[in-house]
């Protein structure tokens, strides 16, 4: 499934991919030596979490957004790749968003910033 994502204050698009069930969650990123600019992975997680984030077998710095409902509500910058760290959001979150590092600085994305999401059908 895929799917756009539209951060209000930015006024930014971000086309993403979606990752809703266990194995897709799972491998996320993994295994991918680039991402094209604009371009991300959106995780839908069951219900709210803690799970933990890591770089295992993913080759890409990433910036990971974590959301509670329509507001991100943490920030993880440049990540190190295939770093087994956990990678933690100091809130409870429903879904995460993952896009190359730097993303957010350049969008000027933050903590607090409120977005829409339009799903396409395929």
């Amino acid at each position: 499934m895929k799917g756009t994502i539209k951060f209000n204050k930015s006024n930014t698009l971000l086309e993403v991919d979606i990752a809703y069930t266990p194995a897709k969650i799972e491998k996320g990123l993994m295994f991918r030596k680039r991402l094209n600019q604009g371009k991300g992975m959106l995780f839908v997680m069951p219900h709210y979490t803690t799970i933990h984030f890591w770089m295992k077998n993913t080759y890409i710095p990433l910036d990971i957004l974590f959301i509670k409902e329509d507001t991100i509500v943490d920030i993880k910058e440049n990540t190190t790749p295939l770093s087994l760290t956990k990678i933690t959001s100091a809130q409870v979150y429903t879904m995460a968003i993952e896009v190359n590092a730097g993303y957010c600085k350049r969008n000027n994305i933050m903590i607090g910033d409120k977005f829409k999401i339009k799903i396409k059908r395929e």
